[in-house]
């Protein structure tokens, strides 16, 4: 008996499930296109485009296609250690080309 009562709540959750499955329709891989529905795009992105890791939906479909390709932009996938001693500071010498404003950005 106890056994029976364990097997129905499965047997409910795996049809339920099916036929929840059954109701969606495919979505095209060009309709949710990252770039065709503007995630992060331009700087900033605007508010309802925007994907952080504190959202409770940047794992889900359709916003999984731009988190999976860039999760490292939102989550640290490495900590790094600053040793014993306290900052330095970063040496300065600048590339000839660098030191001049780029003629675009004008």
């Amino acid at each position: 008996m106890k056994s029976m009562l364990a097997i129905v709540p499965a047997v409910t959750l795996i049809l339920a499930g099916s036929a929840m499955a059954q109701q969606s329709v495919p979505q095209s891989a060009r309709s949710t296109n990252p770039r065709t529905l503007g995630w992060m795009q331009g700087f900033p992105p605007t508010a309802d485009k925007t994907i952080r890791f504190t959202d409770a939906d940047y794992f889900a479909f359709p916003k999984l296609r731009w988190t999976v390709c860039h999760f490292r932009e939102l989550m640290p996938s490495l900590g790094v250690d600053k040793g014993n001693g306290g900052a330095r500071p970063l040496p300065v010498a600048p590339m000839p080309a660098c030191v001049t404003w780029p003629a675009w950005a004008s």
